[in-house]
């Protein structure tokens, strides 16, 4: 199969309720985070913690790794979405590469993710295709979610989900009052065709 460019955004406007966001940030609350990693430039099998270049807590979910429930939940419900998006997109991908990412960007270490795609980091020897976010809450000032191109008709309220091909270039700016929270969503596939 090949890939072929498609319509670089799609987004579902409030598709969450917002009992459910806060179930998902209750849940998060609960958790250990850890420090979120980049690849390294130099080797891309060494993850490193890069606080000049992203300031996030993180946890990563595998599909079908799930440690409960609940996070079975989680995954189905972004499968789900990642689905949709891609009857759209067409890519190659395969499904069991799906990975998610609750996060939460604090105002206390000013989090947030510098201009970067996804497309270049590996999972099981494929790149990653699309790359999906979800707003849980949104920080009182900062944290912004950009797009290059932009999505003027995204409205980053909360329940709010944007997909789009993982080689975007994207950014969370920092955050100066409150927390962010989000879930990140990426599937994999074949090598560009």
């Amino acid at each position: 199969m090949k890939d072929f460019l498609k319509p670089p955004y799609l987004f579902w406007n409030d598709h969450h309720k917002k009992e459910w966001c806060q179930r998902v940030i209750n849940y998060i609350d609960k958790l250990e985070l850890t420090d979120a990693t980049v690849l390294s430039r130099v080797d891309n099998d060494i993850e490193e913690i890069k606080k000049d270049t992203r300031v996030t807590s993180v946890k990563l979910i595998h599909f079908n790794q799930e440690e409960n429930d609940y996070e079975r939940m989680l995954t189905l419900e972004m499968w789900r979405l990642i689905v949709f998006a891609n009857l759209t997109y067409n890519f190659n991908i395969d499904y069991d590469t799906m990975t998610i990412q609750l996060g939460k960007y604090d105002e206390e270490n000013n989090g947030f993710y510098k201009h970067h795609q996804d497309e270049n980091i590996l999972f099981k020897n494929a790149g990653r295709k699309i790359s999906m976010s979800t707003i849980l809450q949104n920080s009182e000032q900062g944290g912004k979610f950009i797009l290059d191109g932009e999505c003027p008709d995204f409205n980053e309220n909360v329940g709010s989900t944007i997909a789009f091909p993982s080689f975007t270039l994207h950014e969370v700016t920092p955050v100066i009052k409150g927390s962010r929270y989000s879930i990140v969503t990426w599937v994999s596939g074949p090598e560009w065709a």
